[in-house]
């Protein structure tokens, strides 16, 4: 496959290729406002939060949203020595995708029986969304060793079957007919999945890995000047702009189910309430939808704002995250780590980390204390920004995925810490991780030595 590689391949033949300034900072500007249109909506809201410090919230907020974009800037390649103009995507992609597509459907039913005791084929059981989420936490409470046994083998398959998600937009032309079709059976899987659930956490996965892999698509085609037919840009706008209202449209339908019909209502323990005025009932939906959108986008700050002020004991690296901590208490039969964490401590502030979400940043700090969670934004930021410009530059595969998985981080930051939440996106993660970063020093060396043979010729 010929290759379109710019001016300056080697040292001294010319200016390396600059990456545009839009391009280049895309992401950073998403996480920006993403991450301070909660604290937006706290103060200006249809909500009336009665809050503690709320300077001390802003600066602490303030302080990540910096340090993550000195890292994300400082880290952001500003040329590349060359573009390929159509770099080949991974050559076992398709297979990958076969075969993510026969784990989904093998995880299915055990997955399906194990959180709900329901089978896949008593599809009329999810009809009342209200009743399968109810039965859900109290599968939930009940921790099964079943749930336990699935949830890993499901931790354990993860790293491929998530990979189809984010990567279908990005390779898409590259694909086989088989692959596509396989890519639709993930995603059928994760939607029959959320039904059984009651949940929205798959619907909202499903609509971040889209619009990442769109995202990276066209940074990749714009990095190379490949202008999009007009018609195209339309369509996918109007394909984009559906997803999203069919996304919202259910995600309301579920919470107006969950109420039974109760378009009012308040927070955890009444520390904010929202009312429906009247009206016509399309308005009364319409005012539902953003009560609920807001109260989902901001209540983990408030969480945040409770957590500042209480006292910091450290969960020895593990506090971070749920399941490890349920993981470790099964095997030292104790709840002390749980206990010293500050989501523990959060009951005591009225506000109870089993039922509202308290934004990622106490969880983080469990093992980080809030003096250390800037630093480790300024890290997140710098490692964004590189799988960025692997991923538009060369179609790098874990580019993509670290790009991907680290955006499901961004998006779910306001609430709560959603990557470390269960085994499957924090293995995905850390496997994902590795690779990128092996595949990054890997690369630094063969550099090294290209340019050291180089240099040996010239003299």
């Amino acid at each position: 496959m010929q290759t379109e590689v710019t001016k300056g391949r080697s040292a001294g033949e010319g200016a390396p290729h600059t990456i545009p300034v839009g391009v280049r900072f895309a992401p950073l500007a998403f996480f920006c406002a993403w991450t301070l249109l909660p604290l937006f909506l706290l103060f200006w809201g249809p909500f009336d939060f009665q809050l503690e410090q709320p300077d001390v919230l802003i600066g602490f907020l303030f302080a990540c949203v910096f340090a993550f974009g000195l890292g994300y800037t400082l880290f952001a390649a500003p040329a590349l020595r060359e573009i390929e103009r159509y770099p080949r995507p991974y050559p076992r992609i398709n297979a990958f995708f076969v075969t993510a597509c026969v784990l989904s459907f093998l995880l299915l039913e055990p997955s399906v029986y194990a959180y709900t005791g329901k089978h896949v084929w008593q599809i009329g059981t999810v009809l009342n969304q209200r009743e399968v989420y109810l039965e859900l936490l109290s599968a939930l409470e009940q921790g099964s060793p079943l749930r336990k046994a699935v949830s890993a083998l499901r931790g354990f398959c993860a790293p491929l079957v998530l990979l189809v998600l984010p990567s279908a937009a990005v390779y898409w032309p590259d694909l086989a007919r088989r692959a596509r079709w396989s890519s639709l059976g993930v995603i059928l899987c994760f939607l029959v999945f959320s039904l059984f659930r009651g949940t929205d956490k798959e619907m909202g996965d499903l609509l971040i890995f889209f619009f990442v892999g769109i995202a990276i698509a066209a940074g990749f085609r714009s990095l190379r000047g490949i202008k999009t037919n007009r018609k195209t840009v339309f369509r996918r706008l109007v394909i984009g702009l559906c997803v999203v209202l069919v996304f919202v449209t259910i995600f309301t339908l579920r919470k107006a189910a969950r109420m039974q019909g109760a378009l009012s209502f308040c927070l955890y323990n009444d520390v904010a309430c929202f009312n429906v005025d009247g009206g016509s009932e399309v308005m009364n939906f319409l005012r539902f939808s953003f009560g609920m959108l807001t109260a989902y986008l901001n209540q983990g700050y408030y969480g945040l704002n409770v957590a500042l002020n209480t006292d910091y004991n450290w969960t020895y690296g593990i506090g971070h995250s749920s399941f490890l901590v349920s993981f470790f208490s099964s095997f030292v039969d104790s709840e002390d780590i749980y206990k010293d964490g500050l989501m523990y401590a959060l009951r005591a502030g009225g506000w109870d980390d089993r039922y509202v979400w308290s934004s990622a940043f106490p969880w983080l700090a469990s093992d980080l204390t809030f003096w250390g969670v800037p630093p480790f934004m300024f890290l997140i930021g710098a490692i964004y920004s590189r799988a960025w410009i692997a991923a538009i530059a060369k179609r790098n595969l874990s580019g993509v995925m670290v790009f991907a998985l680290l955006s499901i981080f961004i998006v779910y930051l306001p609430a709560n810490n959603q990557l470390a939440q269960s085994p499957d996106y924090y293995i995905a993660t850390m496997v994902w991780l590795v690779i990128f970063v092996l595949e990054g020093v890997r690369n630094v060396s063969r550099k090294d030595f290209v340019d050291h043979g180089r240099n040996r010729l010239v003299r």
